[in-house]
């Protein structure tokens, strides 16, 4: 299973690969773009970046952007930003681009996945 994280906060990331070590990670919009243009990935974990303002290019909203333009095969996506704004606005414009997609912030723990 291929696996791609967006998340900025080093924290956070070092715990996300201790779970998924074998798992893709970029700390930047533009490299998930990158990323996901170039490279197939089954599942796709979103970070917006808390108090970014949503119409902004370095934020996770601008993959959702590309992703709902482009419409990369994607079997699940989570988005796990803590900003409550961006994330309600990300996971509609995804479940409205007919994407399967779970909110899942890390203070309520990583999901399990079968890789």
């Amino acid at each position: 299973m291929n696996i791609l994280f967006l998340e900025s906060n080093p924290a956070h990331a070092e715990e996300f690969y201790k779970k998924y070590p074998g798992a893709a990670g970029v700390d930047t919009a533009l490299e998930a773009i990158v990323e996901l243009r170039n490279s197939h990935y089954d599942v796709v974990f979103l970070d917006h970046e808390v108090g970014v303002d949503l119409a902004r290019t370095d934020s996770g909203m601008e993959v959702v952007r590309w992703m709902v333009k482009f419409r990369p095969d994607i079997n699940l996506i989570f988005v796990h930003s803590e900003d409550e704004i961006a994330a309600v606005a990300m996971t509609t414009a995804l479940l409205s681009a007919g994407y399967r997609v779970e909110r899942r912030t890390f203070s309520r723990g990583l999901p399990r996945l079968r890789t």
